[in-house]
């Protein structure tokens, strides 16, 4: 709490990262860059009516008015607005007040000028314009923003695939062309596929993993690394190995499947690498895959879906041996989730942005009974072993075992 001893001790100690003086004319805007600075930092006063060399000027008129005023700049110009403390005190008989703001628990906070959006950060006794590379640190560090619409500031728009992205508006959102073309940047921006930074237009992590060209040239958490072994560790001949790096939703026109997503490339690796499984169906032979279809689907999206991109050390890895196969996932499960309750069908969005793209294109549904439903029963149907699930504290895997 500041009291009259401390804004004295401020004053004299001068100004510093957490501390800046300001005249009573200082313009709205410029007050509102030091409060957008402070609540993307540590936090900081600011003292009005102290001037730069720590004189003080004072302030003139209706204390009550200038507070009223400070108010609406921090519920008009700051973006989110905040509710800053204002506090009065008579120094050498001049009136200034004390304008106290905490770390900010939305960053990151921005000011709109001239339809621009602009970040501001504290460095030393400076506020300055933050980088793309700063911004998108400033939305990582906020605890209620999901990481997937985290900023990639590398990754413009343009490195998207716009016929996917395309296809998505118009075929699975039913927007007219017209629109799509007259809103695209709306689109973008309100379906969290981009943010802008820098009067740039980049593309967030949901943007970059649903429609990437190469999504790892610019997150280096994106893709699937795929390694198929001819017995059952990783001491065994390797047989075939593959870098998947591929947007996460597959390109079709016209309801035709033109181009594999990620999701598909990884089946047809498992499909090259296991064998067919000849079964009798009444008095008919039929060759069935050793693993079924809509297990591999949704564990293979399960994986893309859930995992935790904010882990860098590596990709997802889909192994397949001569007794099992395993999909292992960078990071744990969540903390509300337990193995036994994702058994039962519990469920908890940890990326929602590219959860509801994959629910658009039917690869998951919301209901969270995939695991049970999609994974279990049918490699128990098969007269396979319950599927094993494994949270070890820094990676998530599903093994599916062929037998006991």
């Amino acid at each position: 709490m500041i009291n009259y001893n401390k804004i004295n001790s401020l004053i004299q100690e001068g100004e510093n990262s957490q501390i800046e003086f300001k005249s009573a004319a200082v313009s709205n805007e410029d007050l509102a860059i030091v409060m957008i600075s402070f609540l993307n930092g540590q936090g900081g006063v600011i003292l009005l009516g102290v001037e730069d060399d720590a004189t003080i000027s004072g302030i003139e008129g209706s204390l009550d008015k200038k507070m009223n005023a400070l108010n609406q700049i921090a519920q008009n110009r700051v973006k989110p607005p905040v509710i800053p403390i204002l506090d009065t005190f008579t120094i050498a008989d001049k009136s200034i007040i004390s304008i106290s703001l905490e770390k900010g628990i939305q960053k990151p906070y921005y000011l709109i000028k001239n339809e621009k959006t602009l970040f501001y950060i504290r460095v030393g006794t400076t506020c300055r314009l933050a980088s793309p590379e700063q911004i998108a640190i400033l939305y990582a560090s906020h605890p209620l923003v999901h990481y997937d619409v985290v900023p990639i500031p590398t990754l413009l728009v343009n490195y998207l695939d716009e016929r996917r992205i395309r296809n998505y508006f118009l075929e699975i959102k039913k927007l007219s062309e017209k629109y799509y073309q007259d809103k695209l940047y709306n689109l973008y921006v309100n379906a969290r596929l981009a943010i802008e930074l820098t009067n740039n237009l980049v593309a967030t992590l949901a943007g970059g993993i649903l429609f990437g060209l190469e999504p790892s040239r610019f997150i280096p958490s994106a893709g699937i690394r795929c390694a198929a072994f001819a017995g059952t560790n990783k001491d065994y001949l390797m047989l075939d190995k593959k870098f998947i790096d591929l947007p996460i939703l597959a390109y079709e026109y016209n309801g035709v499947l033109v181009e594999d997503g990620i999701i598909e490339q990884a089946i047809k690796f498992v499909e090259t690498n296991t064998k067919k499984r000849t079964m009798m169906q009444g008095i008919k032979r039929i060759d069935q895959a050793e693993y079924p279809l809509e297990t591999l689907r949704e564990v293979i999206t399960n994986a893309l879906i859930h995992r935790d991109y904010s882990l860098y050390g590596g990709q997802i890895q889909l192994l397949i041996f001569s007794d099992r196969l395993e999909i292992r996932s960078p990071g744990k499960l969540p903390n509300t989730l337990t193995i036994d309750m994702i058994k039962e069908g519990a469920s908890y969005t940890r990326n929602p942005v590219l959860m509801k793209f994959a629910e658009n294109y039917g690869y998951v549904e919301h209901l969270g009974m995939g695991i049970p439903e999609k994974i279990i029963k049918p490699m128990l149907k098969l007269g396979y072993p319950a599927p094993e699930f494994i949270d070890n504290g820094y990676e998530f895997s599903v093994i599916l075992r062929k037998n006991n």
